[in-house]
């Protein structure tokens, strides 16, 4: 009767082992499908001139010009995203002219155009300044490039 008792007992014991590890592969592959499943997020960097740079103020410089020594450049930008810009062509007569207007971000938030009929303005904001960019909202490069420079006076 013992021996009935001891097979009786390994059959049982044998099952329950069974049971257990084949719920525990189981488990394990259930879990590696969920991970496989689950859609890749893309990372979305917050972090640009738009969000964190203090870039509400007025900014001064005077930029190159093919006809004359300069052109002395004053642009404000307020927080309401409009903007007032004044330009004088040095040694030239009637050479001062105001734009008023709008301004926006692009969409990587470094770079802002300023909404001017016939002209699209584009500069890209770093901390305390604005770098005048080319028709392809390029860095200007060269020798020349530290006269493309407005800083920020107030």
């Amino acid at each position: 009767m013992n021996r009935k008792l001891i097979k009786k007992s390994a059959a049982i014991l044998a099952m329950t082992l069974l049971v257990f590890f084949s719920c525990k592969n189981q488990s394990n592959s259930n879990t590696e499908k969920r991970v496989e499943q689950q859609p890749k997020q893309e990372f979305i960097d917050e972090h640009n001139a738009k969000n964190s740079l203090d870039w509400v103020g007025t900014y001064e410089g005077t930029l190159p010009c093919a006809s004359c020594p300069g052109i002395n450049t004053i642009l404000k930008l307020n927080t309401d995203l409009t903007f007032e810009l004044t330009e004088v062509y040095l040694g030239e007569e009637h050479n001062s002219f105001v734009e008023k207007g709008s301004f926006s971000w692009d969409k990587k938030g470094t770079n802002i155009t300023l909404n001017i009929p016939d002209r699209t303005p584009q500069y890209k904001c770093i901390e305390g300044a604005l770098i005048a960019l080319d028709t392809e909202e390029k860095v200007i490069e060269g020798e020349l490039s530290k006269f493309y420079i407005l800083s920020k006076t107030m």
